[in-house]
């Protein structure tokens, strides 16, 4: 998805903003889309982040402990 300041401007200023529900609907008619041919894993539950996992597993979380400062010292 590419960002535009009218998204970022449709976002809420709320604790647990979902796209899906709070942005999106605001931004109906004004929105484009672009087909995608390649693979794609939407990894929004937690059977698909897992399968996410498991297919690329040499992609990591910033929050890995592998990545934190202390390990590269």
């Amino acid at each position: 998805m590419i960002g535009t300041p009218a998204m970022l401007d449709a976002i809420p200023n709320k604790d647990g903003a979902d796209i899906a529900f709070d942005v999106l609907p605001l931004l109906v008619g004004r929105m484009r889309a672009h087909p995608i041919r390649e693979f794609l894993l939407d990894i929004g539950t937690l059977e698909n982040y897992e399968l996410a996992q498991k297919t690329w597993p040499g992609i990591h979380s910033l929050n890995d402990d592998r990545f934190s400062n202390e390990s590269r010292t």
